[in-house]
């Protein structure tokens, strides 16, 4: 097997095993919701069987209190995994977009300035003396490009 069947075997790998865990997310942000749904519910006739007498007042606050904070547990959760979700999605098309951009420099023979221009945006340099008369000299370089995504930028 040469080198780009195993990077393929191994991009194919992580996209499915990507794919499957923003399913499982998907599938367990829906049972919450609906279990959102249910507890709405609940209290709706929690609030008619008090109404009716079948339950006590204190019954009726204590139920309630159970069932809205744990709406809010769920509703906050809900919250924090579509927006991990959407972020992991934005990430992974990100990571698709940066290949496909950098993909057209891979295999660069020659320099030229157009090529130059295109991929670096500007190069700083930056110059210091020390008191024994030394030079140091670092450089900046900012690419057009932006930076491939990483993993890390999505909280979990």
């Amino acid at each position: 097997m040469d080198g780009e069947a195993v990077a393929d075997r191994l991009t194919n790998t992580c996209e499915t095993e990507q794919r499957e865990q923003r399913e499982a997310m998907e599938r367990s942000l829906t049972r919450d919701e609906e279990r959102i749904e249910v507890l709405d519910k609940m209290v709706m006739r929690l609030y008619e069987d008090m109404i009716a007498g079948r339950i006590s007042e204190q019954n009726f606050n204590t139920m309630l209190e159970r069932t809205q904070t744990e709406q809010t547990e769920l509703k906050t959760k809900v919250s924090e995994g579509r927006k991990r979700l959407s972020d992991e999605v934005q990430l992974a098309n990100d990571a698709k977009q940066w290949v496909e951009a950098i993909q057209e420099y891979a295999n660069i023979t020659k320099l030229d300035a157009a090529t130059l221009n295109r991929l670096i945006k500007e190069i700083v340099v930056h110059e210091r003396i020390d008191e024994d008369k030394t030079r140091h000299i670092s450089i900046e370089i900012h690419f057009n490009l932006k930076p491939i995504p990483e993993v890390e930028q999505v909280k979990g």
